[in-house]
């Protein structure tokens, strides 16, 4: 009872600090006992008790038995002298023989505890001025350390497929630009198409009906979708692919308007994630062609607001896949390079799910452009083709 007592303060404030980590909002210390009940504290300390080896266990009765019954005759000593005969009379020790051995046990075991804890204390607070015993361990503040950005060997396209992709982006760009040029649709491409919408100034996101041919089955194809394992680690092994498509940031591009794919599906509590993302640049990254900026911990219920000290850029090579929860805040950030900066990406939700986003994934939204315009041939081209004719 004596440890569920002295712990109980310790346990409360561990679940506050667990809570915050974990983006459960505590608002007072009231909320954290109403969020973590004595019940469970006891229940919760009990069984650490169990778990504490016999030493430690008998430290804690000799605790409880001071606490009962006053000092005990080594208490406020580092030294400890039971070398008495067994005698009586008022204010004397009486203390059987068989006893003696167990009280001096009792003592060096009080007396190796008390200095294991000063060793601890001194180890862990630094000598300063005044008493560093006294302060508590605080929780580092600041921004939290990026995470690292492990280099894929396996998990990525290969060069022939990167180059495939580029070429694929590319050459949907320049025919979908050459059909709003020749319909005279420049009014409209503010609005969007179907299969190309403006994301900011240079910016486009692009569906390529080609990504649908089984020369590009290495996106679509679930048995040879190289970071599909990844994904099935965290939406479980029904992940399905839902969307598809590539962004292409021209030279020159603005910055993109910071913001989330997705919004959370339970506005009370915070739920597991339901959908990923998967990026892969099809170019090297670095922070002149306009790579992706990520705000960490924005997937959390409650913070998901912009904050410059929790950003983090990742810069991988072309191939390399960067998977993210759909609900985590982002914005492409501005290309002052002389390169285009072309993306492919990939959304994944669990089939059991059921989940659409009738905002991003519909064509409704857009006007139909229909069959696009072939480039026309050269004079040289066409000279060929008459020459074959012929």
């Amino acid at each position: 009872d004596l440890f569920i007592q002295e712990k109980k303060g310790e346990l409360t404030e561990d679940y506050r600090v667990w809570s915050v980590e974990a983006g459960v909002e505590v608002k007072s210390q009231d909320a954290v006992h109403q969020k973590f009940s004595d019940q469970h504290a006891t229940k919760e300390l009990r069984s650490k008790f169990a778990r504490l080896s016999e030493e430690d266990k008998r430290h804690w009765e000799d605790l409880a038995m001071q606490k009962r019954c006053g000092p005990t005759p080594f208490s406020s000593t580092s030294s400890v002298e039971l070398d008495c005969d067994n005698r009586g009379g008022d204010g004397d020790l009486c203390i059987p023989p068989e006893k003696k051995q167990r009280l001096r046990a009792m003592a060096e075991h009080h007396v190796a505890v008390t200095t294991d804890v000063a060793r601890s204390d001194t180890s862990t607070y630094p000598a300063t001025s005044g008493s560093p015993q006294s302060k508590k361990k605080e929780t580092p503040k600041g921004p939290r350390k990026p995470p690292k950005i492990a280099k894929s060997t396996h998990w990525r396209l290969t060069q022939e497929q990167i180059d495939a992709c580029k070429v694929a982006v590319h050459d949907h760009y320049e025919r979908v630009m050459r059909t709003i040029k020749a319909r005279n649709l420049f009014f409209e491409l503010a609005d969007g198409f179907d299969v190309l919408r403006e994301r900011g100034r240079g910016r486009y996101d692009m569906e390529l009906p080609v990504f649908d041919t089984p020369k590009f089955d290495f996106l679509t194809d679930p048995s040879k979708a190289a970071w599909l394992p990844v994904v099935r680690k965290i939406l479980g092994d029904d992940a399905v692919l839902v969307h598809k498509g590539a962004f292409l940031s021209l030279p020159g591009s603005d910055t993109q308007i910071y913001h989330q794919d997705g919004v959370h599906l339970n506005n009370k509590i915070q739920k597991a994630c339901y959908a990923v993302n998967v990026f892969i640049p099809l170019v090297d990254l670095d922070m002149s062609n306009g790579p992706t900026e990520f705000c960490l911990g924005t997937h959390y219920l409650g913070y998901e607001h912009y904050a410059k000290d929790m950003c983090h850029t990742p810069t991988p090579k072309a191939g390399t896949p960067i998977i993210f929860d759909y609900r985590l805040g982002h914005r492409g950030l501005g290309n002052t390079s002389s390169e285009s900066r072309p993306i492919v990406y990939l959304t994944y939700t669990p089939a059991s799910k059921k989940f659409t986003d009738s905002v991003n994934f519909s064509r409704k939204r857009y006007k139909r452009l229909g069959e696009l315009v072939e480039k026309p041939l050269s004079r040289r081209d066409r000279a060929l083709k008459r020459e074959r004719e012929v």
